[in-house]
């Protein structure tokens, strides 16, 4: 199966198959995925995702494990670095 590497943390993913012939790549740091019919769909569904992802202010899931902690900091920092007047407004409007 053919790898891509994750924009966000930069680690390699495997394309996988599901038992019904749709193919995805998936992200567990990231917590990204993209699927399609084929590789090719699958690979710019992730990449669409992870754009929406970078453009927005996801939600923060807390790390799995204590072992998660300096990647998920590390991730989290460069969302926070790049769109902090988004994250400004919107918890100005929640008040």
């Amino acid at each position: 199966m053919n790898k891509l590497t994750c924009p966000q943390c930069k680690k390699e993913i495997e394309l996988q198959k599901s038992k019904k012939d749709i193919f995805f790549y998936f992200c567990k740091d990231c917590n990204i995925g993209g699927k399609g019919e084929n590789e090719t769909e699958a690979k710019r569904n992730f990449l669409k995702a992870y754009e929406q992802q970078k453009n927005s202010l996801a939600i923060l899931l807390p790390p799995k494990s204590k072992n998660d902690i300096p990647a998920w900091v590390q991730n989290n920092l460069i969302l926070f670095f790049n769109n902090p007047l988004n994250l400004l407004t919107s918890q100005l409007q929640k008040d």
